[in-house]
């Protein structure tokens, strides 16, 4: 009797310790997906995280920037100028394309890689997010795995890799920008330098960023392309083709609206005051 009770308890025991190892099992899966602090400087925070299935480490670049988010965004935006600041890079530019828009693109880059190590390059299928309401701007690059772009001599072509520009808007003269990236350097030593160059991109593309967006150019871009814009949605707005409207915009054609809706409502008003106040009279005469 006494022995059937110990090995009833054994297995309670036991079956409580299974079921503790259960619950714990997402954490320590887990664990290595937290964003850990490992560098910070000229006021740019380094991240760094293990992601499962990769062999080198995904890096987070975060600062917080004096410009407005529409200068960013069109520092971002000019493509053929990528050399001057996006580290390492040596050639950039947009492939044509039916599937492409103003939001969804294919872009080459052409990458310095430093000797011994052949020259890289990388085909990117970008997507942009644009939220005006919240002030957010979110741009995914997502490395191409099939051959969108034929092979060239003396490089090699990397498959797996993924940026993303998160750009928020602080006020209307800051700019919070959080660039995270994930690059496999392909090749045979892949290990070695994939690591350490994910790295240095994150934050000296970030450097390089903060510097360039200076340039006067930019801000005029910005102004241009703002005013286009507006007239774009207003011009849409007053043929009555809200159906057509594009996303970039949207709020300007909101705005818009809601300027109508104020006088239609101040119409009604004023019309529903000068009802009472005739009815007034007659009830007084």
């Amino acid at each position: 009797m006494e022995r059937g009770r110990r090995y009833k308890a054994l297995q309670i025991a036991y079956l409580i310790k299974i079921i503790l190892i259960w619950l714990t099992c997402p954490a320590i899966l887990f664990a290595g997906n937290e964003w850990e602090l490992v560098e910070k400087e000229d006021g740019i925070a380094v991240y760094a995280r293990e992601l499962r299935g990769h062999s080198g480490r995904e890096f987070k670049g975060v600062c917080l920037v004096k410009q407005p988010i529409e200068v960013i965004g069109s520092v971002l935006s000019d493509i053929p100028s990528y050399p001057k600041w996006f580290f390492k890079c040596i050639e950039s530019r947009r492939i044509s394309s039916e599937n492409t828009s103003g939001l969804n693109l294919f872009l080459y880059i052409a990458i310095d890689t430093p000797w011994p190590f052949s020259d890289r390059d990388v085909v990117y299928k970008t997507e942009v997010t644009i939220d005006r309401a919240l002030g957010k701007v979110a741009i995914r690059s997502t490395a191409l795995k099939e051959q969108f772009v034929p092979l060239r001599s003396g490089y090699v072509r990397i498959t797996d890799s993924e940026h993303r520009w998160i750009l928020e808007s602080v006020s209307s003269a800051r700019t919070r920008i959080t660039f995270i990236n994930r690059t496999n350097a392909a090749g045979p030593f892949a290990n070695y330098i994939s690591d350490p160059g994910t790295r240095d991109t994150t934050v000296r593309s970030l450097k390089n960023l903060i510097k360039i967006a200076k340039d006067p150019k930019y801000a005029k871009a910005a102004l241009f392309r703002q005013r286009n814009q507006q007239n774009r949605a207003g011009s849409l707005f007053e043929n009555g083709h809200s159906d057509i409207i594009d996303p970039t915009e949207a709020h300007f054609f909101r705005k818009l609206v809601a300027a109508q809706n104020d006088k239609v409502c101040v119409y009604i008003s004023r019309h529903f005051t000068d009802c009472q106040s005739r009815i007034r009279r007659q009830t007084c005469k």
